[in-house]
Formats: structure tokens, C-alpha cells, sequence
């Protein structure tokens, strides 16, 4: 609660609490103190202190992976924390193994159509958008978008975000025609489901510059939503929000 709403100095002590109360009585190897490992990188990468929130995901990770198997879904996710970590270190080929591995345990365990699976397609194709390779981008928007709607429903921030993503990377590429669209029903369902001027319907969206020419087609709302993923670090098990 503390961390989501920025008090970071409040939230940081409890986070360690809880660490120690883990370890302690559960053991420096059980999952839920891989979760609690996880939640207080969150913290540290949400201020920056990358070189500090590492350590604690290469451990949560590897807990993960000893305890519940390479090929689990919660060591997906905590292969997406620490890919998010290195991405935003500018570590993006190190991050593009991690992510690529994520979505090969989502696709494999929960299935090619799954939320999950969806989530790892974004985070991997904004990786790519990032790094300017659109043509391998492009897909996996598309596929992400695909699965929110047939998933959970054309009308659900998920969905929102699929469609800002891939909006994104159509302007990038100056098919500003196909991205208008798509950019006025993201901001739609945003609106629909946290109100007009709700922090909802405008967090994680990231102001993107817009040509004059073209500023007529886009106004200022319009920008391109940040994913999970790097916008995001999700939380393993019990306690989400790493």
C-alpha cells in the first residue's frame, strides 16, 4: 500500500521486516521469502537503486527456481523482474534472454492464449520496440492485444494498454492513420473504467513528442503506455506487486 502511492521511505522498513520474519521462520530458501525478496527489490528499483534491487532478484530467482523448478510460472515471473532490472540498467540483450525464457515457461505451462503469456509478449515487445526493431515488435503487440480481448474482454485495462502499446509502434513507424484509432479506444476504456480524470486512465502513459503536422491527428493526450513490465515489476505468489 505504502509503496503504491510513493512513500518508499515508509514502505522500505516493513519490506525488510518482513524479509527477516521469512527468513527466520521459514528458512532463507522457501518461496515466500523469495516473494518477500521480490517485493523489496520492487521497492529499490521503483527509486532507482538498481545496483541494490540485482542481488535480491538473482536470489529470489534462483530460491524459485530450486524450489519450485526451471520450468514453473512463478519463476517466469520472477525471470520478468529481474529482465526489467536489466533492461532498465540498459542491459537489453541480457534482458531479451530473460524475457524470450519467460514467455517459453508461460506458453508452455499455462498455455498460448493465457493472461500470463500475454504479459510476457508485451514485455519482450516493448523490449524490442525500445530498441527500434519494429518488424519484430509488431507481432507480438498484435498477439498480446489478441489475447486481453479474446481473454478478458474488449473493454478491460489490459486490453487498454495492448492497444496503446501497439498504437505506439505504429506512429514510431508513421502510420499515424492506423495508430489514431487505436490510441482514442485505449484512452475509451481508460476513461470507462477509472473516469475522465482519474490517475487511472493516465498512469504509467508516457508523453510522447508528436510532429506539428501531425499534432491535429493526436492532440496532447495521446502517447504510448508503458508495459510491465518496464513499467512494471510483479510480485511472485501470495503477495503481488513486484
Amino acid at each position: 500500500m505504502l509503496d503504491a502511492q510513493g512513500q518508499y521511505a515508509a514502505a522500505e522498513p516493513l519490506f525488510q521486516r518482513a524479509l527477516k520474519i521469512f527468513e527466520k521462520q521459514l528458512g532463507p530458501g522457501h518461496p515466500y521469502t523469495a516473494h518477500s525478496l521480490n517485493n523489496l527489490a520492487k521497492l529499490l528499483h521503483a527509486q532507482g537503486q538498481y545496483a541494490a534491487a540485482e542481488p535480491l532478484c538473482r536470489r529470489a530467482l534462483e530460491i524459485l527456481e530450486k524450489q519450485l523448478g526451471r520450468a514453473h510460472p512463478q519463476v517466469a515471473t520472477g525471470l520478468n523482474n529481474l529482465a526489467a532490472l536489466l533492461d532498465a540498467q540498459g542491459q537489453h540483450a541480457a534482458a531479451e534472454l530473460l524475457y524470450r525464457r519467460a514467455l517459453e515457461i508461460h506458453e508452455k505451462q499455462l498455455g498460448p492464449d493465457h493472461p500470463d503469456t500475454a504479459e510476457s509478449l508485451n514485455n519482450l515487445a516493448v523490449l524490442l520496440h525500445d530498441q527500434g526493431q519494429y518488424t519484430a515488435a509488431e507481432p507480438l503487440f498484435r498477439r498480446a492485444l489478441e489475447i486481453h480481448e479474446k481473454q478478458l474482454g474488449s473493454d478491460h485495462p489490459n486490453t487498454a494498454q495492448s492497444l496503446n502499446n501497439l498504437a505506439g509502434l505504429l506512429h514510431d513507424q508513421g502510420q499515424y492513420a492506423a495508430a489514431e484509432p487505436l490510441y482514442h479506444r485505449s484512452l475509451e476504456i481508460r476513461e470507462k473504467a477509472y473516469g475522465p480524470r482519474s490517475s487511472g486512465s493516465r498512469n504509467n502513459i508516457r508523453p510522447r513528442q508528436i510532429s506539428p503536422q501531425n499534432r491535429r491527428f493526436f492532440g496532447h493526450w495521446l502517447a504510448r503506455c508503458r508495459p510491465k513490465t518496464a513499467g512494471f515489476f510483479h510480485s511472485v505468489g501470495a503477495t503481488q506487486g513486484c
